[in-house]
């Protein structure tokens, strides 16, 4: 099955649930694409920790180690903590051929776009929240 996955800010270094989702669902015999965003854009915020030096090579060693693939598609910016995509993420998305997308952020610009535009897909799309931190403040 191919499944696609689309979340605003992905690093390769990470222990996010995007990472370790993702190398799961390969180890099951899916083929696992995950669309994002450039790194030019990203807050230092999200960066410092892990930085965002030879992202490529990064991501190249991640798809190598775990069969992921990693596309990064140009923002317009990044605004209150959430990717805004230049055109071309339905482009990106379809040119995948994925039998189901998975959108990370229900709450995002991108999550509100792929539900506008879910219909353009031609597959099921799936979608979730990560809104941990704010989720425990706001019960």
């Amino acid at each position: 099955m191919k499944i696609v996955q689309v979340e605003d800010f992905v690093h390769p270094d990470t222990g996010y649930q995007i990472n370790i989702l993702s190398k799961y669902l390969k180890s099951l015999g899916n083929e696992v694409t995950i669309i994002t965003s450039e790194m030019d854009k990203i807050p230092e915020a999200l960066t410092s920790f892990f930085g965002h030096e030879h992202i490529e090579q990064r991501d190249a060693e991640y798809e190598k180690n775990y069969g992921v693939k990693i596309i990064r598609l140009p923002l317009k910016a990044f605004v209150s903590g959430r990717a805004v995509f230049k055109r071309g993420l339905l482009k990106a998305i379809k040119s995948c051929n994925p039998d189901i997308l998975y959108v990370h952020g229900n709450d995002t610009f991108t999550g509100m776009w792929a539900l506008l535009n879910r219909k353009k897909f031609g597959c099921p799309l799936i979608m979730d929240s990560h809104m941990l931190e704010m989720a425990s403040k706001n019960k």
